[in-house]
């Protein structure tokens, strides 16, 4: 056997070593030549034929990862200040603010008079300054880490629809006569998309995996979206159950590739800022 690749050869001698034939290896002008015992050559070719057989394409090739990276700073900051800015606006929770008349989550105006854009304008109203601070130091996180893994358009557009499905969830189910205002549905449907999206990059599923995002939300529901005066917990809860569902959808291979593309991410990032603007547009001017 000639060779001019050393690694090779190496491995070739163990091989032959490894099955007890006697050879030696001699680096020459025309590379390396293995030299067996006469008459163990065919068994020598035998043995070095069957190891490079069965070790093809070996070591696996480690599948390449789907590197992503947003091409926009992720707005999260921006979000949650234009928040908390607005409820310098707005102020807090009054029963005769135009702000809360027109927009706040009134169950009985979405399902006896269908004025859904409520679904909307109540994500970005809150009852006080602990209320709106809470959602914005939260939001700012998670929403950050959200939009790096997603892109920008992508991310705020889940994020949204996420949230308005839990805040209809939360409506159809209490009925009318319940009112609700706050981003925490938002904030939960992070939690849950999150916990989808990092559950999707386990290459092994099984039951027990399975449940983990769900007690990892409920954890977090638990811990900050159960308790106080004023916390619409059905809204948390359906909130988190819809992220997961938007979730499951994000990590799709389709919509994964799609997010590499900048027309894509504009077109949804500009939705999601005109469904905002549009549902405060027929709040104002719609207001009973």
């Amino acid at each position: 056997m000639v060779t001019l690749n050393r690694e090779l050869s190496q491995t070739s001698s163990l091989v032959l070593s490894a099955v007890g034939i006697q050879h030696i290896t001699v680096e020459s002008g025309n590379g390396f030549e293995l030299f067996v015992q006469p008459g163990e050559e065919e068994r020598a070719k035998a043995e070095l034929d069957s190891y490079f057989n069965e070790n093809r394409n070996w070591p696996p090739r480690v599948p390449t990862q789907d590197e992503f990276q947003p091409f926009f700073h992720p707005p999260s900051l921006l979000m949650m200040g234009s928040l908390f800015l607005f409820f310098t606006v707005t102020g807090p929770w009054q029963d005769k603010s135009f702000w809360f008349l027109s927009g706040a989550g009134e169950t009985t105006a979405m399902l006896e008079r269908l004025q859904w854009w409520r679904l909307v304008t109540a994500l970005t109203l809150h009852a006080d300054i602990t209320h709106v601070l809470g959602n914005c130091f939260f939001g700012f996180i998670l929403i950050h880490f959200f939009l790096k893994m997603t892109g920008n358009g992508l991310g705020s557009f889940a994020l949204l629809v996420s949230a308005i499905s839990g805040n209809l969830i939360n409506t159809v189910i209490k009925g009318p006569g319940y009112s609700f205002i706050g981003f925490s549905t938002a904030t939960f449907s992070v939690v849950g998309m999150l916990a989808m999206l990092s559950y999707h990059e386990k290459k092994r599923w099984n039951r027990v995996h399975f449940l983990m995002p769900l007690m990892a939300g409920l954890a977090f529901l638990a811990m900050l979206g159960s308790s106080g005066e004023r916390t619409d917990l059905g809204g948390h809860f359906f909130g988190l159950v819809c992220g997961m569902a938007t979730g499951r959808l994000l990590a799709n291979q389709y919509v994964q590739k799609l997010r590499h593309s900048l027309l894509f991410q504009c077109t949804l990032f500009i939705l999601f800022l005109s469904v905002i603007s549009t549902s405060w547009y027929l709040a104002l001017t719609r207001m009973n």
